[in-house]
């Protein structure tokens, strides 16, 4: 047994050497020089004033580029480092927390949602609510509706830009509502079943949602560039450009002369909720999904999906996409103005990350957030 050990351990320091001696043969010059020119030709769309790219390494070098505009009025270029909203990204740091709680014998994924809000008004008035678990909230296939695209929540928001808002506050959007299917016999995608999660963990831990994620996952990380959207005035966020039609209707520059995003981005709290970079976009899904955050069998958990869309499956926060370069997982989010995406390539162990401060980059490549990436993705592919 000791010596079977010994071949193990001799087998996987070769493997790593081997990975480590290929990735350190990449034309990392040549590479960043053909994801720049990739940069440059989504940029020369009028529509799309700038964006940057980070792309990981299996060895964790890193490549952070930028193109185009980060500020129209002023003609600032955009530079790598510049902080957007990563939108519903924010959802894949919530799960890891999920799942730490669970090892901590604090809560079970199974666990029945009316569990935590027993003799609570409003849950009596929750879709689904006698069968929902928080697998399903996690997963999205609990059937409840997407309390986002109600058009009386945004003429709130623009009667009420500084409100800051309570969680039960989201949820009379939809309460009352028909489910939108069975429940777990149907997949719905909804910030409504992460604001619900938000509570949960809130409710557990006895500490706010912003101070867990940050004693959990961004200190741990030195993640120091990506922080809570909590208020409207939010340090190093660039302008970003909407085009937004119903139910938003939000259109042009979103912030304010003096600095303020166009309301209170504290709304979305853990459906999303956070300001980051690219880099950081990056390294916390190289982390993530090579199981940094989450080994084992907790990480195989998260990565197990449920059919969703045409070429990808959804598990516990996470898009799994089956494209001809094999595996990938991630996330996309947009928040008016700004629109991101992040996927780790499982099969080549490296990840990429692209955020722009405008919300119609699919409208205007006519492509999806993972198609888009997917052209990124086979450059350094090519290189490696």
């Amino acid at each position: 047994m000791y010596l079977k050990k010994i071949a193990a351990f001799l087998c996987l320091t070769l493997f790593v050497l081997c990975c480590q001696n290929n990735s350190n043969k990449i034309n990392i010059d040549g590479l960043t020089a053909e994801l720049q020119a990739k940069l440059d030709e989504l940029t020369e769309h009028k529509d799309i004033p700038g964006a940057t790219l980070a792309v990981v390494l299996p060895d964790e070098r890193t490549i952070s580029i930028a193109s185009g505009t980060a500020d129209i009025g002023k003609k600032r270029k955009m530079v790598p480092g510049d902080r957007m909203f990563s939108g519903s990204i924010g959802k894949t740091y919530l799960v890891p927390i999920i799942l730490q709680l669970e090892k901590e014998n604090k809560l079970k994924i199974h666990d029945p949602v009316k569990k935590y809000f027993k003799g609570e008004e409003w849950y009596s008035q929750l879709p689904n609510r006698k069968d929902l678990t928080l697998r399903m909230l996690l997963n999205h296939t609990g059937g409840i509706p997407e309390y986002v695209g109600k058009a009386a929540l945004w003429e709130d928001i623009k009667k009420f830009p500084d409100k800051t808002w309570e969680p039960i506050e989201r949820l009379k959007h939809i309460l009352g509502d028909k489910p939108v299917n069975a429940a777990g016999k149907g997949w719905n995608y909804a910030d409504t079943n992460y604001i619900i999660l938000g509570m949960i963990i809130e409710k557990i831990t006895g500490n706010t949602y912003y101070d867990e994620l940050d004693k959990r996952v961004l200190k741990p990380l030195k993640l120091h560039n990506t922080t809570p959207s909590d208020k409207r005035e939010l340090k190093g966020l660039i302008p970003g450009y909407s085009r937004l039609g119903a139910p938003f209707y939000i259109s042009g520059k979103v912030l304010t002369e003096d600095g303020k995003y166009i309301f209170n981005p504290q709304l979305e709290w853990t459906g999303g909720g956070l300001v980051t970079n690219s880099l950081e976009l990056a390294l916390w899904a190289k982390w993530l999904y090579e199981g940094k955050i989450l080994p084992g069998k907790a990480l195989e958990k998260m990565l197990t999906g449920v059919k969703a869309g045409e070429g990808f499956d959804y598990g516990l926060g996470v898009f799994i996409w089956n494209s001809d370069f094999g595996i990938s997982y991630g996330h996309s989010g947009f928040v008016p103005g700004y629109n991101s995406v992040m996927e780790y390539v499982s099969g080549h162990k490296f990840s990429a990350a692209l955020q722009f401060n405008c919300d119609n980059v699919s409208e205007v490549l006519k492509k999806s957030s993972h198609d888009n990436t997917a052209e990124f993705i086979k450059i350094v592919i090519k290189f490696l």
